[in-house]
């Protein structure tokens, strides 16, 4: 288990290959700080673009995550655990004693005291209950941060309008499939990298086989990887 997941962990730098455009179009939204709402299906790669950018990115803007298919005080905790100064007394004990309410409002506070842009990413949107469009609503209210909410392809219509508006404004960015050619790049790249025996006849029959969906693009070559290293 261990040796694929460093096998995979290989893989993920070259994950953003054809993905300039959609890294464009985040910067462009969160520097006209306007919320950003993505979806796409399983596996099109929704975390890891906004986690990749996050990280090309961390010092104009401090992004937090959220898994947001928990409660919202679980919600409320896991941000406050990220948010808080190391010089901080709340240790992640007395985090986790503190009440919903409370929690909320030092989030906001800390947030408030930071010369940074934060930008909250909300996670795994499966289902939006009354509570959850609260904490949405009380984050925004603040006038503290951006969002980025990741929603999840099985939302319903009406939740992801409801999201929407409480994120209005927001850019709606839906991740689809890359092209062949940018299928083909994705291969050809990891594959001089990785010093691998492909054509470009090898190449072609890759990058139709996996059509652009990035979840295939990367077992692909993970396959690879691992074959070679039994090898």
């Amino acid at each position: 288990m261990r040796s694929r997941i460093a096998v995979i962990q290989k893989v993920r730098e070259a994950h953003f290959i054809g993905r300039e455009r959609e890294m464009a179009g985040i910067r462009k939204a969160l520097t006209g700080k306007r919320n950003l709402v993505v979806t796409g299906k399983f596996g099109i790669g929704r975390t890891s673009l906004i986690k990749q950018f996050a990280r090309l990115n961390d010092e104009q803007w401090r992004f937090l995550f959220a898994d947001f298919s928990q409660p919202p005080a679980k919600v409320c905790h896991d941000l406050l655990s990220q948010l808080k100064p190391k010089s901080h007394d709340l240790s992640r004990r007395r985090i986790r004693s503190l009440g919903y309410k409370r929690t909320e409002s030092l989030i906001i506070s800390l947030a408030s005291k930071d010369n940074r842009q934060y930008v909250v990413a909300l996670d795994n949107i499966e289902k939006l209950t009354s509570q959850r469009l609260t904490l949405i609503r009380d984050l925004v209210r603040a006038r503290v941060f951006i969002f980025v909410a990741i929603a999840e392809p099985f939302l319903p219509e009406e939740d992801l309008f409801q999201l929407r508006v409480c994120l209005y404004p927001s850019t709606l960015m839906m991740l689809r499939n890359l092209s062949t050619e940018k299928t083909a790049r994705f291969f050809r790249h990891l594959g001089t990298k990785n010093q691998f025996p492909w054509t470009e006849g090898d190449i072609r029959v890759l990058s139709l086989a996996a059509k652009g969906y990035p979840l295939a693009m990367r077992e692909f070559v993970t396959r690879a990887l691992e074959r070679r290293k039994r090898a």
